[in-house]
C-alpha cells in the first residue's frame, strides 16, 4: 500500500511541475485535494510514527491557526470593528454590503490552498519516507530528477529558446526558466537541486576523502570493486551538478546565482568541518585530525570553484548585474510596500489582496509597465495580507525547522549530511524570499517542502530497530535504535 501511495505522490509532483509551476488555481485545488487524500490514506494504512508526530501535529496546528485567522479576516463585522476603510466607502453606495477586514473576502479561502499544499506535501513525505534508507532514496531520486530537468531545460533553451515546455514563451525570452514561468523561481529551484547534488556527490565519495576519490579517477581499472561503483556514482552526480549549475547561470537571476553561491559555501563548510564517526556521535566538536591547510581548503575551495564556473559561464549574469545594479523596480517599489504594511498592520488586508492594495501605494516614478500581483518579498507580502499572524507563524515554522536540523547535526552520525543540506537549502530559500517570490509559486513551494520532508525525517532518526552494517564492524560493538530514536550500545 505504501509503495502505491509513493508512486501516486511522485506522479502528482511531476504533473504539478509540468503545469508551469502549478500557479493555476484549478491545478492548486486538484493537487491539494489529491495530496490530502493521500495523507489520509497514509495515516490509515501505516499510522504516524512517534518520532515524526510532533512536526506533523505542529503543521496541522499552524494550518488550523491560519485558517481561523483567514475566516476572521473574511467574516462580516459590525460597526466598531477594525474593518477595512474601503468597505466604508462602498457602504455609502450600498448600505447592505457586509464589511470585513479583508479587501478580497471571496478569494482568500482559495488562496489558502497555496499554503495548505506545501504543508500537506511536507507531512505526506514524513509519513511515506519513514526510515533513513527510504528518505535517502527519495533524496537521490529528487536529485537525479532535478539534474535531468536541468539538462532538458538547457536543451530546450538552446534549440527552442521561444518555447516553455509545450507552449510559446511570452516572458523572459533571454533567460532559461526551466519548467517555471519566472527565471527567479527557476533559479531558486536549480539552486536547491545543486545543493542536493553536491550533497549526493559528497555522500558517494565515502568518508569524504576527495584526495582518494580524485586519485581513483586516473586509474583505468580500480583495484577494489567498491571503488568502481563509487567512481561511477561520483562522476554521475558530478555531471548532474554541473548541468544544474549551468542551468542556474542561464537563468540570469542575480539574486539566485549569488545566494546559491553563499549556500553552496555554507554547505561545503558544514560538510567539510566534521566527519562522522562510525562509533561516536557526529558533531562539530568531534573533528577529524586534519591540518590547517586542508581546513582552509575546505573553507575556500568550493567558493573558488563556483567563482571559476561563474567567470567562465556567467557572463550574462554579471553583465545584467552591472547594467541594472540597484536600479530595479523591485527596489523602487519597496517603500510603497512598506507603507502599505504599516497602514494595514496588525489586522492585514486579506490573503489574496496584494494586487488590489498595492496600486494605491505604487510610485509612478518606478514605471507604469507590468501588473504586480506579487511582492518581490515574501515577508512583506505575508505581513501585509495576514497582518501580525504572518510573523508569528513564520517564527514558529522557521524555528521548528532549524531545531530539527540542528538536532540532526548533533545526533545523527552517518546521516548527518541531510541536516547540512537542510540548513543550506533553508538559508537559500529564506534569503531569496526577501528579494523574490519563489515561495509564492505553488510549484516551487511544494518541491521545497518535498525536499525538507525526507531531510527532516532523517534528522529525527526514524530507522527504528535498524542496525547499520557499518556499526557491526570494527570494535565488536554495534548500536541499535530504540522506538524513541535514542541510541544504546549492545555487545555483539
Amino acid at each position: 500500500m505504501t509503495d502505491i501511495l509513493r508512486l501516486a505522490f511522485w506522479f502528482s509532483i511531476v504533473v504539478s511541475l509540468l503545469n508551469y509551476g502549478a500557479n493555476d488555481p484549478i491545478t492548486v485545488a486538484i493537487e491539494t485535494a489529491f495530496v490530502y487524500l493521500l495523507l489520509v490514506l497514509a495515516v490509515i494504512s501505516a499510522g504516524i510514527a512517534g518520532n515524526v508526530r510532533t512536526p506533523v501535529v505542529l503543521s496541522l496546528v499552524v494550518l488550523l491557526i491560519l485558517l481561523a485567522w483567514i475566516i476572521f479576516q473574511t467574516a462580516p463585522l459590525p460597526e466598531g470593528w477594525p474593518v477595512h476603510p474601503a468597505w466604508l466607502e462602498v457602504r455609502k453606495l450600498n448600505p447592505d454590503v457586509h464589511a470585513s477586514i479583508s479587501v478580497t473576502p471571496g478569494d482568500d479561502l482559495g488562496a489558502y490552498l497555496k499554503i495548505a499544499l506545501p504543508f500537506g506535501v511536507f507531512m505526506l513525505s514524513l509519513l511515506l519516507f519513514r526510515r533513513d534508507g527510504e528518505a535517502e532514496r527519495a533524496l537521490r531520486l529528487y536529485g537525479v530528477a532535478g539534474g535531468v530537468i536541468a539538462i532538458l531545460s538547457i536543451l530546450q533553451f538552446v534549440f527552442a529558446p521561444r518555447m516553455l515546455l509545450f507552449v510559446e514563451k511570452t516572458a523572459y525570452l533571454d533567460s532559461l526558466t526551466g519548467f517555471f514561468v519566472n527565471r527567479n523561481t527557476a533559479a531558486t529551484f536549480f539552486g536547491i537541486v545543486s545543493l542536493l547534488l553536491l550533497t549526493l556527490l559528497w555522500r558517494s565519495t565515502k568518508d569524504v576523502d576527495f584526495r582518494r576519490f580524485l586519485s581513483t579517477l586516473a586509474q583505468p581499472r580500480p583495484q577494489a570493486k567498491g571503488w568502481s561503483v563509487e567512481r561511477r556514482q561520483g562522476l554521475f552526480y558530478a555531471g548532474l551538478l554541473a548541468a544544474s549549475l549551468l542551468a542556474l547561470l542561464m537563468t540570469k537571476s542575480r539574486a539566485g546565482v549569488g545566494l546559491t553561491f553563499v549556500s553552496l559555501s555554507l554547505l561545503g563548510i558544514l560538510l567539510g568541518s566534521t566527519r562522522y564517526s562510525r562509533t561516536q556521535r557526529a558533531s562539530f566538536a568531534s573533528r577529524p585530525k586534519v591540518g590547517i591547510a586542508r581546513r582552509l581548503g575546505l573553507l575556500v575551495g568550493l567558493p573558488l570553484i563556483f567563482l571559476v564556473i561563474l567567470a567562465v559561464f556567467g557572463g550574462n549574469v554579471m553583465l545584467r548585474a552591472e547594467v541594472r545594479g540597484a536600479e530595479d523596480p523591485r527596489f523602487c517599489t519597496l517603500p510603497g510596500i512598506v507603507a502599505s504594511v504599516k497602514d494595514h498592520f496588525p489586522w492585514g488586508s486579506g490573503l489574496a489582496s496584494f494586487q488590489e492594495v498595492f496600486p494605491a501605494y505604487r510610485d509612478p516614478a518606478c514605471g507604469v509597465f507590468a501588473t504586480w500581483d506579487k511582492a518581490h518579498n515574501v515577508y512583506l507580502e505575508g505581513t501585509l495580507t495576514l497582518g501580525i499572524m504572518f510573523p508569528l507563524v513564520a517564527v514558529i515554522v522557521m524555528g521548528s525547522l532549524v531545531h530539527i536540523l540542528v538536532r540532526g547535526i548533533r545526533e545523527r552520525r552517518e546521516y548527518r549530511f541531510a541536516a547540512c543540506l537542510g540548513l543550506a537549502a533553508l538559508l537559500l530559500v529564506a534569503l531569496h524570499s526577501a528579494v523574490d517570490f519563489s515561495l509564492q509559486i505553488p510549484g516551487f513551494s511544494l518541491v521545497f517542502a518535498l525536499l525538507m520532508g525526507p531531510v527532516a525525517s532523517i534528522c529525527l532518526g526514524r530507522a527504528t530497530g535498524a542496525v547499520s552494517p557499518s556499526d557491526q564492524q570494527g570494535s565488536g560493538r554495534y548500536r541499535i535504535r530504540s522506538s524513541h530514536g535514542h541510541r544504546k550500545s549492545e555487545n555483539a
